[in-house]
C-alpha cells in the first residue's frame, strides 16, 4: 500500500468512529455554516443526479494532483489502488477521472448495501445487471464487499478500470429508485465540521464533515469553499 503523506487520513478515520480530534480548535460559526452549506448542496444534487460527474465544480480543480501528491488520503474506499510508478505518469485529468469513477461507485453501491438488502449475501443486495458486471471484474468486486481492491500498475489496466467502471455506475444508477435514497432531516451535532490536523494535503486548514455514506473534505480556496476529496466513515 501506499505510504501516507499526512495525517488525514488518520484524521478522517477518528471522525467516522466519532472521535473530535480538535475540541481546542474551535472553528468559526460562519465557516462551520459555510462548509455545511456546501456538503448539504452537494448531498441534494447528488440525490438529484446520482453523479458524482455532475458536480465537478464544487470540487477543487486540482484533485487529480493532489492524488498523485497525497495518494494515501485517496484510500478510504474499495477502489482500486494505483502503483507508485503508475501515478506518478498519469496526467492529472486522467487522475481525476479514475477518482470520480471510485467516488461514483462508493456512493452508488453504498445506497443499495443501506437500503436493507441481504449483507450476508452481496449478490442479492445490487442489481442483476451490476452483479453480472462486478462478477467479470476484479476491480469492481471489491465495491461488493467482495475481495480486497487490486494494484495496477500499467495504464491498460487503469483503462480497463474506467472502461469497466462506467456499464457498472449506469447499472447502479439505473436500478437506483427514490425509495433507497437516504431521507433528508436535520444533521446531528456530531455531523458538524472538524478541523483535521495542520498541513493536511499541503493545506493551512482542512475541514471534515460527514453526510450520510461519504465524509466530505473541504478547504477554502481563495475565498470558496472546495470539496477535495471523500470518504466512507466505516473506514
Amino acid at each position: 500500500m501506499l505510504r501516507l503523506k499526512s495525517g488525514l487520513f488518520a484524521a478522517l478515520f477518528a471522525v467516522c468512529c466519532g472521535v473530535s480530534l480538535c475540541a481546542a480548535q474551535a472553528i468559526a460559526p460562519d465557516d462551520a455554516a459555510a462548509i455545511g452549506k456546501v456538503a448539504d448542496q452537494f448531498i441534494e444534487r447528488l440525490h438529484q443526479s446520482l453523479d458524482v460527474f455532475s458536480e465537478n465544480d464544487l470540487f477543487a480543480p486540482n484533485i487529480g494532483t493532489l492524488y498523485r501528491d497525497f495518494p494515501g488520503d485517496f484510500l478510504a474506499f474499495a477502489n482500486p489502488r494505483m502503483a507508485k510508478t503508475l501515478l506518478l505518469a498519469t496526467d492529472g485529468a486522467t487522475l481525476n477521472s479514475k477518482l470520480l469513477a471510485d467516488w461514483n461507485l462508493a456512493y452508488l453501491s453504498s445506497l443499495f448495501m443501506n437500503a436493507g438488502g441481504s449483507r450476508s449475501d452481496p449478490l442479492k443486495t445490487f442489481p442483476a445487471e451490476f452483479v453480472k458486471l462486478a462478477k467479470k471484474s476484479d476491480y469492481l468486486k471489491p465495491f461488493m464487499g467482495l475481495g480486497q481492491p487490486v494494484t495496477m500498475s500499467t495504464r491498460a489496466e487503469l483503462n480497463r478500470y474506467l472502461a469497466e467502471a462506467d456499464p457498472a455506475i449506469s447499472a447502479l444508477r439505473h436500478a437506483a429508485t427514490p425509495e433507497i435514497l437516504p431521507a433528508h432531516s436535520a444533521w446531528p451535532q456530531s455531523y458538524l465540521p472538524t478541523l483535521a490536523p495542520p498541513g493536511s494535503m499541503g493545506f493551512d486548514a482542512c475541514y471534515m464533515v460527514r453526510r450520510e455514506s461519504l465524509v466530505l473534505v473541504i478547504v477554502d480556496m481563495g475565498g470558496q469553499w472546495k470539496i477535495v476529496t471523500l470518504a466512507a466513515p466505516e473506514s
